[in-house]
Formats: C-alpha cells, structure tokens, sequence
C-alpha cells in the first residue's frame, strides 16, 4: 500500500501511528433501495465536500451512512413521514421512552441498518433534505499501522480482520471498510493498492472507486523509549497486535543502524547469542512445531530480566496467530526477548488469555514496572481486556 508522503506528517516517526480509511457501502443492499435509475442532483455544500452534481446512487453509496445504525430519535422523526398508519406507531413507539426494548431487538440485535428500516416500512417517504440532515456521512475506520517507517520506507503494512456475523435470527452482517478492503484487487506478488492522500470526503467520490483507497494518517501514541534499557510490555491480542508490530519494525531498524556504525569487535559483541540463532531449515521447523504446539512456545524467554516483551492472543493458533513468523525472528535476533502466546480456542487445550500470560510473569512485571519504570502498551479489544489487564498490572505492583 503506497503512502502519503511521511514528510508530511513528521510524528510517524518512531510513532505507531493509524491510518483512517474511508469506504463505500457495496452497491447491492442500495440497488434494492433505488432499482431504477436516478438523476442527477447538487448536493448542498454544507453536508458534502463536493460541489459538482452527482447521482443520488452516488451520494448513498459514497457519502452518507446509510449501512449505519439510526438511533432511537432518528426513528420517532422518521414516523412523521409514514403514510401508513401502522407503520407510524410502530416507529414511534421504538422512539418513546418506554420502546428502549423493543428498540434493541429491533436494532441492536439485529444490527438494523437505515437501508433496513426504509425497507421494512416502505410507507416513509422522506425528503432529501431531511435525510441529509437525518443521516450521518460515512466515517472512515481506523487501522493500526503495522509496519515500520524505517523498515519498509515508502509503504504501509495493515493488519485487517474482516468483520462478519450473524445475528440472533440469522441475518449475515459484514463490516463495511474490512468488507470493501478485501474486495480491492491485489496483484499477484502483494497486497497494493493506490491510495490517495487525505481524501476529499468521506468516501471514495462518484467515479473514484475500483482500487483508488481514500486515507489519511492519524499520529499515534506510542513511541519507543529514549533510554534503550527502559522496558516494554506489550500487550495486544488479535489485531491489536499490529502497532506491536511496527515498533518492533521499528526497533529491529534502529539496533541494525547502531550496529552499522560500530567496529568489527564491537559487532561481534553485538551479535545476538548463538543459542538464539538458527538457520532457515531450523527456522522452518521450530515455525512448524510452533503451530502444532503453541503452548510450548507460550514462554519463549531470552536470558533477561529487562528488556522487550510481547503477550499475544488469539481464538487458535492455526488461523489467527498474525505474524508468527515475524516473532520468532524478532526472538532470535534479540529484537524481543520474550513471547508470550495464549489461545483461547485451540483444540485440546484449556482457554488460555493474555491476563493468564501476565500472572505467570508477575514477579517479572513487578520489578519491571517499580523499579525499571517499565512501559506498558495496550492494544485491541475495547471490551473487558483493557481494564483486565490494567487491574492484573495493578496486583502486580
């Protein structure tokens, strides 16, 4: 993936930035909605960033988010516009203050989108200028980096899981941006796309799609240490393991560039201990062995009290256990000197999570934490795992 220029954005830098990447909704849940085709109109200014005229499939499709969830308010001023008696009541009553049950299952449960509601009450009519005002524009999701500036100049690494379910009574739901993003074509030796930088808008614009990708960078929040002593914990289950990524990148680049300017002792005493050296076939086998055991590589320790180290999880090591071999090689080159793995639906074995990883590491935590002043970085879900870590931390101390 071609990047906007970094010297343009000065704080990627060591930073483990995100980059927010705008997406169309797909156009068959719309054609069902609009079968016929539309004319072409001018938005108003004030709601898009485009000033040309553009088809109304258009600004449905690139602009508005009419794949998003309408709130409960949306759906009592929704029922001003039904025809239908029935259908009128029914929306209002979503929006009293008593339907916040019938709401939920409604919309909640379901993950009803504004396309949804419009079809089920086919009596509403609603003027352009008042869905406008109805209806947010699309917005961009955010995906953390998981490349290094310094390691891959000129390019971009995103680690994307595709968001698809069901709901309660079957109906398939799939995000919008990771559905849209595992539609763009790729060529055969790698995943690039063209992008353009910043975008004009929230979505690709009428006539821009195909493989044209809208985004921008957004600065992080994690950097690496000044004092090269200083430890880091690192915690990020599924893809929130992708800004873990990029600092170790990272870190791999700025250990190979110190000892570039070294002499030849001095490299040699730099060189990472032998007995975490392997060759390719070996590499190739512990890889393996690492997939059809994980929990023996759970602990996977350099000889160290300080140091990097990485507690990853996921649902089974043999589908989304991202980077793996990434890992081992930042283990053997002294780039991490720890990897904790915890899977929590392998195959015969017990559910294992991170905050389990991380009480086995207590005492270690402890020291790091009080007396080196460790780092702590947190990335994934935003459920539980945040504060269950925070609080395993705490009894760390």
């Amino acid at each position: 993936m071609e990047p906007v220029d970094e010297a343009s954005h000065p704080d990627h830098g060591t930073a483990s930035s995100a980059l927010r990447v705008a997406a169309p909704s797909p156009h068959d849940p719309l054609t069902s909605l609009f079968p016929a085709p539309l004319p072409r109109i001018r938005a108003p200014a004030h709601r898009l960033p485009y000033g040309d005229p553009l088809t109304l499939f258009d600004l449905f499709a690139c602009y508005l988010d009419v794949l998003g969830r309408p709130r409960r308010r949306a759906l009592g001023q929704l029922s001003f516009f039904a025809s239908d008696e029935e259908e009128a009541e029914k929306l209002a009553e979503m929006a009293s203050p008593g339907g916040s049950d019938v709401f939920f299952a409604y919309i909640e449960q379901e993950a009803r989108s504004w396309v949804d509601v419009l079809m089920d009450f086919p009596s509403v009519h609603v003027p352009l200028p008042h869905l406008l005002e109805m209806v947010g524009p699309i917005r961009p999701r955010s995906f953390s980096i998981a490349s290094g500036p310094s390691a891959l100049p000129g390019h971009l690494e995103l680690l994307v899981a595709r968001l698809q379910f069901s709901t309660r009574f079957g109906a398939k739901r799939e995000g919008l941006c990771s559905s849209w993003l595992a539609t763009l074509p790729a060529s055969s030796s790698s995943s690039r796309v063209p992008v353009t930088a910043g975008g004009g808008g929230p979505g690709p614009g009428p006539g821009k799609g195909g493989g044209l990708v809208a985004m921008y960078l957004v600065p992080g929040s994690f950097r690496i240490p000044d004092d090269p002593t200083t430890p880091v914990i690192m915690v990020g289950p599924g893809t929130g393991v992708a800004p873990m990524r990029s600092l170790l990148m990272e870190r791999e680049a700025m250990m190979k560039m110190k000892t570039r300017t070294k002499s030849t002792p001095e490299r040699m005493a730099a060189n990472v201990p032998p007995h975490m050296l392997v060759s390719d076939p070996e590499d190739e086998v512990r890889r393996k062995a690492m997939h059809e055991s994980p929990e023996a590589y759970a602990g996977t320790v350099r000889p160290s009290d300080v140091g990097w180290r990485l507690f990853f999880g996921c649902r089974r090591h043999d589908s989304d256990y991202y980077y793996s071999r990434d890992w081992l090689r930042f283990v053997q080159r002294g780039v991490l000197d720890g990897l904790h793995t915890a899977f929590s639906r392998s195959s015969g074995s017990h559910k294992v999570y991170v905050t389990k990883r991380l009480l086995e590491q207590g005492a270690w935590l402890g020291r790091c934490l009080v007396e080196s002043q460790a780092r702590v970085y947190i990335a994934g879900s935003a459920n539980r795992m945040p504060s269950d870590v925070k609080e395993v931390l705490e009894g760390c101390i």
